[in-house]
């Protein structure tokens, strides 16, 4: 025993040494497994976090008005449903919600209050004596709540005590200030509750009540109020005492609503746990009914569980497919780092095998190392992957982390076996080069070195050929269908784009087939390069240029990672631009300014009128005055029919300001084949102008210049008039050809001029930052406004920003291009540092021979910045042509209406110049410490150690 453990303790040393005598290797090793252990594992992470932020989200939704937390449970017995029982009936299920409901629930309960009412009396002054329902002051009921006097405060009066046990004894009440207010009640005051239903022998058919005091509310807003306050205004609050000693003797039947309301921690919540609260809640209704019957659980997490196991699955499989380009970039470079590794130590392995060593030894070696790093790095990737977990849930955009709402981390039931799944994948990383280097005694290492020339496999079997065929294949598809996804109608749901996550996996597939077809052209290439560089006395650079052409093996992986991040970083982010910008501008487009209002009289709409004739008219100069609005105009939108040849078109009429509308109101050039100024000039001309849409022009077969007649219907007045198309527009704010028909643009003055009088309209204004929306409110009705409806773009810009499938799309493609692209600068560092040191020898010998220390840097430098330039060169091609093939089929909306206003491609020329800066610093850095390497040779030693290197 003691034997084994010796042996295992000298593997441990021996493994710790060889990693320490290789530093920046095994720093390298470990910053790119600990990146890919936090990718791996920040899948599951953000799904079940989102998932459990979705649900506490859509329970308060689901509780209404009411402040009851996500986590909780409201239990009603309704004397309405069932019949009106006695209190006593209520014990044992008072007792059981109490003591062992939580654990039945499988759910910590952190408050339990319970709340009773009796059925609803008449409440009457006390010197009523005629109790018929005209005298009646209102129907009330006498109710008690656990713990209620703590979250009130009293208006006027006392709290009430505990009334004797006498039945002709007055009962102390308090009220709501709303209902004391209603009624002009104050404390101190009597007043008789009837009850009709009982006969007149009846003891109870009367009861005093003095009303002791006015309450409100201490907090509106706290959980504590299952029910809101309001609720409880036509309740006389008693003492529980009151309830038990008072009111239960003398009847059998006076509670008439009995709720219990159970508030968790909603701790423990996961995906593994779905199935067994969903039935935990079900036996615990069984139990709840059997004891009470008629009981129910009226509100509970149940509804909304399954659901969320549901977008915890879909969350992860979306996010998986969105994380294979990131990840395989990862491994790109953990295999050149490993492979680098491998490489230091051939010669070491070699020796190893040639003295009796067996492959399974060394490769048992090379596990515990891995199993080293790997340990590390699977300690430092779950703090990583939380902070990666908060990155993409403050997403909005690319690169863009400026999202403020909290964000709780929450880790899955299944994150220990993702845990293990991330550490044998740092094991096996490790291995796959060491099994091979495990084979070679010190004979066959010398012969595999010298077939290290050779061309790689993939480009032996032609695996990126076969790459490029399937690529064009798919890509044929998408062509045919217009969009990566083919919907019905052919329209694009955001939702569907989420929903068939593969398709976003096109692209990076395409960028990789790209990238390897041209690596294989590269050596042709450099080999013109070098035809170039031999008719000049460069000795320097023809050396390393051929040395290049002739080992393309060297620098594969180097150029992989280099022009896969650029493409990836570059249509990532021209495709988020596209998408930003089309949200933006799809919300503009229907507004069609920061602010859109609706001013009428509320009082008037229901009256049947409507709210055309509800309108109030307010002159523009006073919006332009208040503070926040730059600049404010009329916005009318009418249906609108015209008649030409006999045939009557349908379509939609809208009014505008000319002189001050093209300064507020959203634009883009592609509208119409004019600029905005000019047709706005052009509806100058005359005010008996319009601008009609290109199709209504072309099925009419009417040209600028003639006359149409068009119908304009608002609040069901018809309005007639004959107007001149000076025009044409193929786009126009808040008109969507499919659902509106035909367009007509026109002055709004000249409209109301024809009607006589104003019709219905909006006012649409262009707002700055002292804008606040309660101060215009408030302005509002100082102008005589009573009901104001107000729409703006933001509030549906930052829905769909917040969405979890966009927030962990672009989360994981920022997070992971800025991974790979410190993966890449690593990765070209080592390389240059490496393959320097492998060169050692023939650099120090051309030294000896006369090449100068200047031309030995230029020759160094000119191969690592071909080598960049070649890679940002590729890349940025790769990049760009992706983005011209992908972007304009990935036309994904946030609604059905369809792609309006057209979806434009953009281009992210800002990132791209980031990119490129990046990577000609990383350049520089590099240059920086090969020269330092470089002035400090030695040109003895390098010729001494010939072949020891």
């Amino acid at each position: 025993m003691m034997q084994q453990l010796l042996r295992v303790r000298a593997i441990l040393v021996l493994a710790v040494r060889r990693l320490l005598a290789q530093p920046l290797l095994t720093a390298a090793t470990t910053i790119g497994l600990t990146i890919a252990v936090a990718l791996i594992m920040t899948i599951p992470i953000y799904a079940e976090s989102v998932a459990f932020r979705i649900l506490s989200e859509r329970l308060i939704e689901e509780s209404g008005d009411s402040n009851r937390p996500p986590f909780s449970y409201l239990i009603s017995y309704l004397g309405s449903f069932n019949e009106p029982i006695d209190w006593n009936a209520t014990e044992d299920l008072h007792s059981y919600l109490r003591e062992q409901a939580g654990n039945d629930l499988g759910m910590t309960v952190t408050q339990t209050i319970s709340h009773f009412e009796t059925r609803g009396v008449r409440l009457y002054t006390a010197d009523e004596t005629v109790y018929d329902e005209d005298n009646v002051l209102d129907f009330v009921s006498f109710g008690t709540t656990d713990g209620i006097f703590d979250q009130i405060d009293l208006v006027d009066g006392r709290f009430p005590t505990p009334a004797d046990a006498s039945p002709d004894s007055t009962i102390e009440v308090i009220i709501h200030e709303e209902f004391a207010s209603e009624f002009g009640i104050q404390a101190g005051e009597n007043f008789l509750a009837f009850n009709w239903r009982l006969t007149a022998e009846d003891i109870l058919q009367t009861t005093p009540v003095q009303v002791v005091g006015i309450w409100r509310a201490s907090d509106e807003t706290s959980p504590f109020w299952f029910y809101r306050p309001v609720v409880f205004e036509d309740i006389l609050l008693v003492p529980q005492e009151t309830f038990l000693n008072r009111i239960n003797p003398y009847s059998d039947d006076e509670l008439y609503l009995a709720v219990w309301y159970l508030v968790t921690d909603g701790q423990g919540i996961n995906t593994s746990r779905v199935d067994d609260l969903i039935q935990r809640e079900a036996d615990t209704e069984n139990t709840i009914d059997q004891l009470l019957p008629g009981t129910t659980i009226w509100s509970s997490p149940g509804d909304q569980l399954r659901p969320y196991q549901r977008i915890v699955r879909v969350l992860t499989l979306t996010l998986t497919v969105f994380s294979i380009p990131i990840v395989a970039l990862l491994i790109v470079f953990l295999m050149m780092i490993v492979g680098l590794i491998v490489d230091r130590q051939r010669n070491e392995t070699a020796v190893l095998r040639s003295r009796g060593t067996t492959p399974l030894q060394v490769i048992g070696l090379a596990a515990v190392e891995g199993t080293l790093i790997g340990g590390i790095a699977l300690v430092i990737g779950v703090g990583l992957a939380s902070i990666f977990t908060q990155l993409i849930g403050s997403t909005t955009s690319f690169l863009d982390f400026n999202y403020s709402r909290g964000f709780i981390v929450s880790f899955p039931p299944t994150i220990g076996w993702v845990a293990i799944l991330a550490l044998a994948f740092t094991i096996v990383i490790r291995l796959l080069p060491t099994i091979r280097a495990s084979q070679h005694t010190i004979i066959s290492y010398k012969l595999a070195t010298s077939r290290l020339l050779d061309r790689p496999l993939w480009q032996r079997l032609g695996l990126d050929i076969l790459l490029l065929t399937i690529i064009a294949y798919f890509y044929y598809q998408v062509l045919q269908q217009g969009s990566l996804i083919n919907v019905e109608g052919g329209v694009s749901n955001i939702e569907e784009a989420y929903n068939q996550p593969f398709v976003f996996l096109l692209p990076p597939l395409t960028i990789f087939a790209f990238t390897l077809f041209i690596l294989r052209l590269l050596p042709r290439i450099l080999s013109l390069f070098a035809w170039v560089i031999q008719w000049t006395n460069s000795v320097g650079l023809l050396i390393v240029t051929r040395q290049l052409e002739r080992s393309p093996g060297t620098y594969n992986l180097p150029l992989i990672l280099l022009v896969s991040t650029i493409s990836l970083g570059i249509y990532t982010a021209s495709f988020a631009r596209t998408i930003d910008r089309h949200l933006y501008e799809q919300q503009y487009y229907r507004i069609p300014a920061d602010i859109s209002l609706r001013v009428f009289n509320i009082n008037n709409t229901f009256g049947g009128g409507g709210e055309d004739q509800a309108s109030v008219s307010i002159p523009i100069m006073e919006y332009n005055a208040i503070d926040g609005i730059d600049a404010a105009t009329r916005f009318g939108e009418y249906v609108a029919s015209a008649e030409v040849s006999s045939r009557r078109t349908q379509g939609k009429f809208i009014g505008i300001d000319r002189e001050v509308f093209g300064g507020i109101s959203f634009w883009r050039p592609d509208f119409a084949d004019y600029r905005l100024g000019y047709l706005l000039n052009a509806l100058a001309t005359q005010p008996d102008t319009v601008l009609v849409s290109a199709d209504f022009l072309e099925s009419s077969s009417l040209t600028v210049g003639d006359f149409v007649e068009i119908e304009v219907t608002s609040g069901g007045e018809d309005v007639l008039l004959n107007l001149q198309i000076v025009g044409v527009i193929d786009y126009f704010p808040s008109w969507f050809p499919e659902d509106d028909g035909a367009l007509f643009v026109g002055n709004l003055n000249y409209l109301f001029e024809q009607a006589q009088g104003e019709l219905t309209h909006r006012i649409i204004a262009r707002i700055n930052d002292n804008f606040d929306e309660v101060e215009l409110r408030r302005s509002l009705i100082r102008l005589g406004a009573t009901g104001i409806f107000i729409d703006e773009p933001f509030t549906r810009i930052e829905r769909e920003q917040a969405r979890p499938e966009r927030q962990g799309l672009f989360g994981l493609l920022s997070i992971g291009f800025v991974a790979s692209s410190l993966a890449t600068m690593i990765g070209f560092l080592l390389y240059s540092i490496f393959s320097y040191q492998k060169r050692y020898v023939e650099l120090g010998i051309l030294r000896a021979m006369g090449l100068s220390q200047n031309s030995m840097m230029f020759a160094i430098a000119w191969e690592l910045g071909l080598l960049i330039l070649m890679g940002l060169s590729i890349g940025l091609s790769i990049g760009l042509l992706v983005s011209a093939m992908y972007i304009p089929y990935m036309q994904f909306v946030s609604d059905l209406s369809g792609v309006v206003p057209p979806y434009l491609v953009v281009i992210a020329w800002e990132q791209i110049t980031q990119i490129v800066a990046l990577f000609f610093i990383t350049f520089l850095i590099i240059m920086l410490i090969l020269i330092a390497i470089l002035r400090r040779m030695r040109i003895f030693q390098a010729v001494k150690l010939g072949e020891t290197l």
